[in-house]
């Protein structure tokens, strides 16, 4: 999700949600520190994150960088879609291997 903010501010446009938030989960404000492939997966049915917010992360994040869709995916549900099979392909096209590598 972009962040809690967004989504809530969103939601109830016509009240000040932000003063009330303790935890902002303002993911927009770090996607751009991220340096290795990014991998966003999000559900076309999410009821709980709209699909906006994964686009607008997605937009904001760095290359190499890849956004699926699961059709009929809600917010819990994805593994019952073999996302598991799309994340090894992903982690495969992008050589990643799972180790730590010392800077």
């Amino acid at each position: 999700m972009y962040s809690v903010t967004s989504i809530a501010q969103a939601r109830y446009p016509y009240f000040p949600v932000r003063p009330f938030l303790r935890d902002r989960f303002e993911t927009n404000l770090h996607i751009k520190g991220v340096k290795s492939p990014l991998l966003v997966v999000h559900g076309d049915e999410d009821g709980v994150i709209p699909i906006a917010s994964g686009r607008a992360l997605f937009e904001a994040a760095n290359e190499p960088k890849r956004f699926e869709v699961i059709e009929g995916g809600g917010h819990t549900d994805l593994y019952n879609f073999d996302i598991t099979a799309l994340m090894v392909r992903f982690l495969k096209e992008f050589n990643v291997d799972g180790r730590v590598r010392q800077p």
